[in-house]
């Protein structure tokens, strides 16, 4: 899956989700051709839907904005499964287990 630039996106929720000091996480859906976004706090939420080449099967988990930051830095693609996302590299190879939220 290509990624889209998210920084910008992530940047905005991450204004709502660091409302939550001990649960910092944006929510990332992904649908096939979609990807959204999602920052929620006590003051309000941010959401943002952006085009991915994405064909697999519905996934919603959390991430922590400056991980996803961090991804979006070093690298413009990953491969996703139902419990497993991977970032590939020419400096490092980064895996990460989901849980996923229902």
């Amino acid at each position: 899956m290509e990624l889209p630039d998210l920084t910008g996106v992530v940047e905005r929720a991450k204004i709502f989700s660091s409302e939550r000091k001990l649960s910092n996480r944006i929510i990332v859906e992904l649908k096939s051709g979609a990807i959204r976004l999602s920052g929620r706090g006590m003051t309000g939420q941010y959401q943002e839907v952006l085009d991915v080449e994405y064909d697999g099967p519905r996934l919603k988990f959390k991430i922590s904005p400056k991980m996803l930051l961090q991804i979006t830095k070093y690298s413009g693609e990953c491969l996703v499964s139902d419990n497993k996302l991977m970032i590939v590299s020419d400096k490092f190879i980064y895996a990460v287990s989901l849980g996923q939220i229902k």
